[in-house]
């Protein structure tokens, strides 16, 4: 990717979201208008940036991946991406299930292409999923693995690094983050609480047994990872 001076930009305002380790401004560069991400450690990005400009040549709408570095005060303070106009995944729950379903059903579809480039996303959440014109577009690949790179596992949320001390970094990680956001959706279920519920036996839409079998697997006590789908098992 190419690098930009930081003064090249017009910084805007701070967007609605900023991700935990950086700040997201909208500003212009050139004519366009882009959202620049700012690290508040520029070491953050020590290991990461050959993967970034790898998957930055992926032509594909949905995956919303850095355009150009920046520098700022001699140092690379961070990168400019596509700017959207959206919300973030959590306000699905405002729709109808059919809606819901249809939603998540073209998510699914997204992941098994990223999946296809050799892309583990690691962080797949609600925050990290942008709805704009009813199309979800993937944000933030600051931690994923590209055709098997290594990944930061403390940059990783606790339910992550839990799964891949199971079971490593592969592919199966970002389906059992995606089935727990689509227990999560389609429940209307608290996050922190979807164990608990199926503890509890609570499962909601999904009490075929099918679909308990895959919830079951949210504990990661299996040998081998969950490889389905959840929202394939909804009535």
């Amino acid at each position: 990717m190419r690098i930009i001076d930081y003064n090249n930009l017009k910084i805007g305002k701070q967007a609605f979201s900023s991700g935990s380790f950086g700040k997201i401004y909208e500003c212009l560069y050139n004519g366009s208008i882009y959202a620049y991400k700012e690290f508040e450690d520029a070491t953050f990005l020590h290991g990461k940036k050959q993967k970034l400009n790898g998957i930055s040549k992926i032509d594909e709408d949905f995956l919303v991946t850095p355009r150009f570095w920046i520098k700022k005060d001699g140092k690379t303070s961070g990168y400019l991406t596509r700017l959207l106009n959206g919300k973030d995944l959590a306000f699905l729950e405002e729709y109808d299930l059919r809606y819901k379903v249809q939603i998540l059903d073209n998510i699914k579809q997204e992941i098994k292409k990223m999946h296809s480039y050799g892309i583990i996303h690691s962080d797949i959440s609600s925050s990290n999923i942008i709805m704009e014109n009813s199309i979800p577009y993937f944000i933030d690949f600051d931690n994923c693995s590209y055709n098997n790179s290594p990944i930061k596992i403390s940059d990783g949320s606790d339910i992550t690094q839990e799964f891949i001390k199971k079971y490593g970094v592969i592919k199966e990680l970002d389906i059992f983050l995606f089935n727990l956001l689509t227990f999560e959706l389609v429940n209307e279920c608290n996050y922190n609480l979807i164990r608990k519920n199926i503890m509890l036996n609570n499962y909601g839409l999904f009490d075929n047994s099918t679909s308990k079998e895959i919830c079951e697997s949210f504990f990661l006590e299996g040998e081998i990872p969950e490889k389905r789908f959840l929202i394939d098992k909804i009535k």
